[in-house]
């Protein structure tokens, strides 16, 4: 049964595309800070299915060579925040060949061409983190061969979509959505000239998130483990993009990533691959053992540690 939509996911919908709207008429000109290297992981067969037209989104699979990404978004409702999030360009990426770049940069200009001017889909917070975050990352594989001008609009639309993700991340509910709007303001602002700014305010807020929505245990409200790899893969980049840049990485972020690390251990399965709770997927294969080794942290799970996942969480607790 599809949720009701309340008067407030109205206005915040409202607020978002003015935002939006406000944002994509920004004259903001930056660039990196310096050279970006991937820290997101791909699956090369996923790329080189979508090179040969064929796109498997949320269980949804289209055939196509002639379709482009945002053609199966505008047919298909249900698959737009994945496609909008833009973590396919991980696999894109992985595959790494010439066909494989021209297919990005391709479908990364024509979000810039049917998208940036901020009156369409993909402009919410979580889902502008997270395309942010991908794009950073992949930068100089989007802009190798292109000209000065080109590479300006890339520039410009990273620095767009960056002021609107601090003007409205505050509004994304609490839960992976928020921490990515969190981690993708963070790492935009730290990684772009002229953006250091909305940096703190973000930073401030993530660390509440790191006290109040993770809990001594390493649980999460929705028990998802899915969510749990997610939030801490993001509290992983945050961290590296803070050292990189020469700042302080705030204990409560070290301690929440220390709290989630033996929860996530418990929960993986002798091949690697994770647990399987409450709608949530096994993850890319390689990505939990990737996010553990990360964090330099060697503490076990304890006998227990993964009841939460079954008998609920002391964060649903009503506050």
């Amino acid at each position: 049964m599809a949720k009701a939509i309340t008067w407030q996911d109205k206005r915040t919908r409202f607020m978002n595309r003015m935002h939006a709207r406000r944002a994509a008429r920004a004259a903001l000109a930056t660039e990196f800070v310096s050279p970006p290297e991937p820290r997101t992981i791909g699956v090369v067969e996923r790329g080189q299915q979508l090179i040969a037209g064929k796109f498997l989104f949320s269980g949804l699979f289209v055939e196509g060579k002639d379709y482009t990404i945002w053609d199966i978004a505008a047919a298909y409702p249900e698959v737009v925040d994945e496609a909008q999030g833009c973590a396919w360009l991980d696999d894109l990426a992985a595959v790494g060949d010439e066909k494989a770049r021209a297919l990005a940069q391709n479908w990364i200009f024509g979000w810039i061409d049917t998208y940036g001017h901020g009156r369409s889909d993909g402009w919410t917070p979580g889902i502008t983190g997270r395309r942010l975050i991908r794009w950073i990352n992949h930068g100089p594989f989007l802009l190798r061969g292109h000209d000065k001008y080109t590479s300006a609009r890339f520039f410009q639309s990273l620095a767009r979509q960056t002021l609107f993700l601090s003007r409205r991340l505050h509004t994304a509910r609490p839960g992976l959505r928020r921490f990515e709007a969190l981690a993708g303001t963070i790492h935009a602002s730290l990684s772009l000239k002229s953006m250091q700014s909305h940096a703190d305010p973000a930073l401030t807020a993530l660390v509440q998130d790191c006290a109040t929505q993770i809990g001594p245990d390493g649980a999460i409200a929705t028990r998802k483990p899915q969510d749990l790899l997610d939030i801490l893969s993001l509290l992983n980049w945050t961290a590296q993009t803070l050292r990189d840049a020469k700042r302080t990485v705030p204990r409560e972020l070290t301690d929440a990533i220390a709290r989630i690390v033996p929860t996530l251990r418990a929960l993986r399965h002798a091949d690697g691959s994770l647990a399987r709770f409450h709608g949530g997927g096994e993850g890319i294969e390689g990505r939990l053992d990737e996010a553990l080794v990360s964090t330099g942290i060697k503490t076990q799970p304890k006998q227990h540690s993964p009841i939460w996942v079954m008998r609920g969480s002391p964060l649903d607790a009503p506050r």
